[in-house]
C-alpha cells in the first residue's frame, strides 16, 4: 500500500551499545574502553567482526569481555563484574574468529592440497551432490532473511552450522573414500567441498573480506564470484575452460585466515 501511494516509511535504528566489561565505559570514567589500535595488539579484524556480529547488538545492548583486557583490579563487587579461573583461561572473543582460522581455513586448505595431490592442480569437472546444493540453498535463503531483520546474530549461527555440517561431510567422505581407494568418491567430495567454500567464502565476505579474496585468488577467479546473482553456480560457472584452468599452488602452512603470533599455544 505504501509503495503504491509512493510513501517513504522512516527505518527506526534502535540506539544499542557495547558495554566494555559490562559497562558503559567512556574516557571519562574509571573503566576505560581499549582503543582500535590496542584491541589489533590482541585480535585480528577478522577475529572482531565475527565476535560483533555475534553479539547479537541488533536486539539489545551487549557486553564486550576480551580476555585481553580483563585484569585483576576490574574483578570487584565496586563495578558489578565477576570473573573465574575458567573465564580467563577461555577468551571468548576468540570463539567466532576460530570458525574461520581452524574449521574453515582447515577446509579450505584441504580441497587445494587434495587439488594438487591428486589432479595436478585442476579442479575436477562434475555435478555437485543434490545433498550438498540443497543445504546451500537453505543456509543461503537463512542468511538472507536475518539479513533483512537486522538479525545478524543469527547470521553467525548460520554460517557456524554450514561450516561444521560441510566439513563434517568433508572429512567422513575423504576417510571412506582413502579407505576404499574409491577415486570416484574423493572427486566427488572434492567438487562439493569446492562448492560449498564458495558459497560460504560469498556469505562470509562482508565479515572477513581479505580471507575469502585470498581463496578467489587462489583459484584464479575474479570478482565476478561475489556477485549475489550467481551464488548458486558451480565453479566453472566462472571459468573460461575448467579442463584447462589451474589453480594458484598452495605451500604448505599457508593460511587463508591467520592468528596472531601470541594466539598460538607454544
Amino acid at each position: 500500500m505504501f509503495q503504491k501511494l509512493n510513501i517513504k516509511l522512516s527505518h527506526i535504528i534502535p540506539n544499542r551499545h557495547i558495554l566494555f566489561m559490562d559497562s558503559k565505559a567512556s574516557s571519562s570514567s574509571e573503566i576505560k574502553p581499549p582503543m582500535a589500535d590496542e584491541l589489533l595488539e590482541h585480535y585480528t579484524v577478522d577475529q572482531l567482526r565475527m565476535h560483533f556480529i555475534a553479539l547479537g547488538l541488533s536486539s539489545k545492548s551487549t557486553g564486550f569481555k576480551p580476555q585481553a583486557f580483563i585484569e585483576e583490579d576490574l574483578v570487584s563487587k565496586e563495578n558489578n563484574y565477576t570473573t573465574n579461573e575458567e573465564d580467563l583461561i577461555k577468551d571468548i572473543v576468540l570463539k567466532e574468529g576460530n570458525l574461520l582460522t581452524n574449521v574453515f581455513n582447515r577446509l579450505i586448505r584441504s580441497c587445494f592440497y587434495t587439488t594438487q595431490t591428486y589432479y595436478a592442480g585442476k579442479i575436477p569437472s562434475g555435478k555437485i551432490s543434490e545433498k550438498i546444493k540443497n543445504l546451500a540453498q537453505k543456509k543461503v535463503f537463512e542468511y538472507e532473511k536475518h539479513m533483512y531483520n537486522h538479525e545478524f546474530h543469527r547470521i553467525s549461527y548460520v554460517i557456524d552450522e554450514y561450516i561444521r555440517e560441510v566439513n563434517k561431510y568433508w572429512a567422513g567422505q575423504i576417510r571412506l573414500s582413502e579407505k576404499n581407494n574409491d577415486l570416484v568418491l574423493r572427486t566427488q567430495t572434492l567438487i562439493d567441498a569446492f562448492y560449498s567454500c564458495k558459497v560460504m567464502s560469498i556469505l562470509i565476505h562482508p565479515i572477513a573480506p581479505k580471507g575469502c579474496e585470498m581463496f578467489a585468488t587462489y583459484l584464479n577467479i575474479d570478482s565476478k564470484i561475489w556477485d549475489w546473482n550467481y551464488i548458486f553456480e558451480p565453479i566453472e560457472y566462472y571459468i573460461e575452460d575448467l579442463a584447462k584452468h589451474e589453480i594458484r599452488l598452495l605451500e604448505p602452512r599457508i593460511d587463508f585466515f591467520s592468528k596472531l603470533e601470541s594466539q598460538y599455544r607454544k
